[in-house]
């Protein structure tokens, strides 16, 4: 992000040392990457792909990362991720985010995707009043990975009578994401966009295939693992994860451009690729009724919470 139509709060950020998000940030994030948290909005893979996709900015401030978008009408938004162990340097750098933000013109400073461990630490910051939100929209599903393969419970009876068909059609077939083939995933996702409404879609979270064509830029077989599905040798699917040390498998990305696939392709990445991981994390709703109603049947689920805190500096 330079030159014309920057917004005049995002290049005081600019001018005080923060830099664009995107794929070169991607190795600096690695190592803010906490290997045991089964929240997947911790990730370095999260904050690249989606942080690049609405242009957002990061400064490591005091050892901690710290990342903002700025929303017109809104208070300033920040994520801040600790390095593992966590740190101190908290209390500098949120009076660094201040006095940046007051100079940018907001009173209040909003800090997104907290975890509930955290919740106390910036409750306890000296100098700062703390109100605390959350919403369900922004909960991500975490299931033990046997519930994933069960679908059990009338709930699910369709679901199990779609995926017979599935598994029963040797028109299916399915292979590994690889570095040669995973542009498939965005002529996938660009063939689905072209029966939505962008700006309805775009509206939940910020536009997903700018955040796909990030992931694709970053995509290493080490790192990634996942399937594209084929009709009659035409791709019409796709699921990519990420194991995290044998734990927990976060799903980033899935589509399906035929009716009822989405189960098919959810239950064989399981089935076939992860079926040892004891957690599966396929993210949050974004308060989307019928992503919500998919989710919240595959199986039993924990809702990870995250909350925001908005931070106010009080006189003195």
């Amino acid at each position: 992000m330079s030159g014309e139509g920057i917004p005049e709060r995002y290049r005081i950020f600019i001018e005080n040392g923060f830099l664009p998000v995107n794929k070169d940030s991607f190795f600096q994030f690695r190592n803010f990457d906490d290997k045991e948290s089964v929240v997947m909005e911790t990730t370095s893979t999260i904050l690249t792909v989606w942080g690049g996709a609405v242009n957002a900015l990061y400064k490591i401030i005091q050892g901690l990362l710290c990342i903002t978008v700025i929303v017109e009408g809104s208070e300033a938004y920040f994520e801040i991720r600790f390095p593992p162990p966590a740190a101190g340097g908290l209390k500098a750098a949120m009076d660094s985010l201040w006095a940046l933000s007051l100079k940018a013109g907001f009173t209040s400073i909003r800090i997104g995707a907290v975890e509930e461990a955290f919740l106390s630490v910036y409750d306890e910051l000296k100098g700062y009043n703390c109100t605390t939100g959350y919403s369900d929209d922004h909960s991500e599903y975490l299931y033990r990975t046997g519930d994933l393969l069960e679908l059990a419970g009338g709930v699910n009876l369709n679901k199990r009578t779609r995926l017979k068909k599935f598994l029963n059609n040797d028109n299916f077939s399915l292979s590994p994401l690889t570095g040669e083939n995973i542009g498939l995933c965005l002529e996938i996702q660009k063939e689905w966009c072209l029966r939505r409404d962008c700006a309805s879609c775009a509206s939940f979270a910020g536009c997903e295939t700018k955040a796909l064509e990030n992931m694709v830029a970053i995509f290493d077989p080490a790192l990634y693992n996942g399937i594209v599905c084929f009709h009659e040798a035409r791709p019409v699917g796709y699921v990519l994860w990420e194991n995290r040390a044998g734990k927990t498998a976060f799903i980033y990305f899935a589509k399906a451009n035929t009716a009822n696939l989405n189960v098919y392709l959810y239950y064989m990445a399981v089935k076939q690729f992860l079926s040892a991981v004891e957690f599966i994390n396929i993210n949050e709703d974004m308060g989307n009724m019928g992503i919500r109603m998919f989710k919240s049947h595959l199986g039993v689920y924990k809702l990870l919470r995250k909350y925001s805190c908005i931070l106010a500096k009080t006189e003195g």
